[in-house]
């Protein structure tokens, strides 16, 4: 019987504190990424004018 494994993702994390400093996990077979944001409201003489998306955060 054959198979084959296909990898669904390569994943590098990265140190904020020190960019040159990487974790790459290459073997990834399923993964999941859930982000949150907030939204930032922008009004001008009270009606809506944009609306802008804030940092996202949350990678799980």
């Amino acid at each position: 019987m054959g198979y084959a494994i296909k990898s669904a993702c390569d994943l590098t994390l990265t140190n904020l504190a020190n960019p040159e400093d990487t974790t790459t996990i290459d073997f990834l077979n399923s993964f999941n990424i859930t982000t949150e944001s907030e939204n930032f409201e922008a009004y001008k003489r009270g009606d809506l004018c944009i609306t802008i998306a804030g940092q996202r955060k949350g990678i799980k």
